[in-house]
């Protein structure tokens, strides 16, 4: 007797759905992860280029200074849009909000603001890296080379602590932090789920 092909029964099919439903979580679940690690590799990057960017044109003309003068901006001048121009270079333009437009505000490869400002009566800036989930924020104020002497860092920040730093003090570059910050540490100080801003000084080298 020849017997009839059956088609699949609900709870078969039932299975089998939840089964690829299962299997593309999976998938989407690491590739999700490996597009973050992705973009929080771009942001640093972005956030070293522009700190090496800014160290060596304020440096070069001995300050951070109104242009064509020796004025210094005051403390905490917003100096985002006068730093990010068609001429010196100075920002990459990917992370120009509008990337045809200088002036446009800036934005880091995890997707929020990035901002620049003035400190120190003209001897250093600051870059604020604003929108970071918690893990973002950790993963940054442990790895940022903050104790590399070229960038200058001389302070460090986030929502629940800070620290000022002395990267040529190799013995004991900060008075209140054990540098790098321990999980624990950095954990403390990103204490938002959601959304952390980090804070590097820089002083300038002239």
């Amino acid at each position: 007797m020849i017997k009839k092909n059956r088609g699949m029964t609900l709870t078969e099919l039932a299975i089998v759905l939840g089964t690829m439903g299962i299997v593309m979580g999976a998938v989407w679940a690491i590739v999700g992860t490996v597009w973050d690690g992705y973009r929080f590799q771009k942001m640093e990057q972005q956030i070293q280029t522009v700190a090496r960017s800014l160290q060596d044109y304020y440096g070069n003309i001995g300050g951070v200074y109104q242009p064509g003068t020796h004025t210094p901006y005051a403390n905490d001048t917003n100096l985002t849009n006068v730093v990010d121009d068609n001429t010196r270079r100075l920002i990459p333009m990917e992370m120009r909000l509008n990337k045809a437009v200088a002036w446009s505000g800036l934005r880091h490869a995890m997707g929020s603001a990035v901002i620049v400002e003035s400190t120190d009566a003209g001897g250093g800036f600051r870059l604020r890296i604003q929108g970071l989930k918690q893990e973002a924020c950790i993963k940054l104020i442990m790895q940022f080379p903050v104790l590399v002497p070229e960038l200058g860092v001389s302070h460090m920040a986030a929502g629940g602590g800070n620290t000022d730093i002395d990267p040529h003090n190799l013995v004991t570059p900060s008075s209140t932090a054990t540098l790098p910050l321990s999980l624990s540490a950095a954990t403390t100080w990103c204490n938002n789920p959601t959304n952390n801003e980090v804070l590097f000084e820089f002083r300038v080298r002239t």
